[in-house]
């Protein structure tokens, strides 16, 4: 197999990406966490407007509660800051990829592989609250035709290998 950094893998993060869904929600989470950081309300406004534009306004006031609700959860139960890529990046950063992973398998009903990526972001004891939360962001964009595609397996399996590498300086999110 490829080492982690190897183009094959980087390539199958961006052909991820470039589906509207998956653009969006993962847009609508790096402008949250950039808000949240540098309290700069035009990031959420930002949010609040390609959700609207995407999705309609009461489907979007839905999806940006929920999204909020995300945060907030993700950041209760989190040990370390939560990481994130600017906005415009074309990559993935690992706690980005649980995330994405986590909305699509709820809007998917892929139940196992929403436990998976919740457990790899918090404790398995706060993870079930971890998935609640999502669904919050993950339903409305559903609902408004923003459904994201099932999370590849491949994506999952190397996140999973690269933590086990790198299990000594383990830190939970």
């Amino acid at each position: 197999m490829p080492a982690p950094d190897h183009p094959s893998h980087a390539c199958l993060a961006q052909q991820y990406l470039r589906h509207s869904p998956e653009r969006l929600a993962l847009d609508g989470y790096r402008h949250w966490l950039q808000g949240r950081q540098e309290c700069d309300e035009k990031c959420f406004n930002s949010v609040r407007d390609n959700l609207n534009e995407a999705i309609g306004f009461g489907l979007a006031r839905f999806a940006s509660e929920g999204l909020n609700i995300l945060v907030t959860q993700l950041d209760a139960c989190s040990h370390c800051p939560l990481r994130f890529l600017k906005p415009a990046s074309k990559h993935l950063c690992r706690e980005e990829a649980f995330v994405l992973g986590l909305i699509a398998s709820i809007q998917n009903g892929n139940e196992y592989t929403a436990w998976r990526c919740a457990t790899q972001l918090t404790c398995q004891r706060l993870s079930g609250l971890l998935i609640g939360a999502a669904g919050q962001y993950a339903i409305p964009l559903k609902v408004g035709g923003q459904s994201l595609m099932p999370f590849p397996n491949e994506i999952l399996i190397l996140l999973e290998e690269r933590q086990h590498s790198t299990q000594k300086a383990k830190t939970l999110h």
